[in-house]
C-alpha cells in the first residue's frame, strides 16, 4: 500500500439497533458496516469504495463490559451549561464519571480519545 493514504472510520451502534444485532459475529458486523459505507459513498466508477479499501477492523461490544454496560455520554438536546462539569465532579469523595464526560465541546468524543492516546492525531 505504498503511496496510498490510509483512513480510519469509527462507528457506534446503540440502543435497540445494537440489541437487535448483538447475535452477529464481528466479521458480520464489519461487513454490514462496509456495506452501508459502500451504499453511501459508492459511485458508478467505484461502487464499493469502503469494501475495496478495507484493511482491517475491530469490533468491541461495550455492553459486555461489567462496569460499563454499553453506556457512553454525548451532549444531548436540553443539556445546560454546567451539566457535564456536574457529572465529572466527585460526590462524597467518589468519582462516578470520567473519560470523556468532562470534555465540554460537541466533539468531546474525539478530543477525549485524542488526549488518551500515546500519540497525537491532529483534529480536522
Amino acid at each position: 500500500q505504498q503511496n496510498k493514504a490510509l483512513h480510519a472510520v469509527v462507528g457506534f451502534l446503540a440502543g435497540p439497533r445494537a440489541d437487535a444485532l448483538a447475535h452477529i459475529t464481528a466479521d458480520q458486523a464489519v461487513q454490514q458496516f462496509l456495506d452501508q459505507l459502500d451504499e453511501i459513498f459508492g459511485s458508478p466508477a467505484n461502487p464499493q469504495p469502503a469494501s475495496s479499501s478495507y484493511v482491517k477492523g475491530h469490533v468491541f461490544d461495550w455492553s459486555r463490559e461489567e462496569y460499563i454496560g454499553g453506556a457512553y455520554t454525548f451532549p444531548s438536546y436540553g443539556a445546560e451549561d454546567g451539566d457535564r462539569q456536574a457529572l465529572a465532579a466527585p460526590v462524597a469523595g467518589t468519582l462516578f464519571f470520567a473519560g470523556r464526560v468532562p470534555w465540554l465541546s460537541a466533539m468531546c468524543q474525539t478530543e477525549s480519545v485524542q488526549h488518551q492516546m500515546p500519540w497525537q492525531v491532529p483534529l480536522m
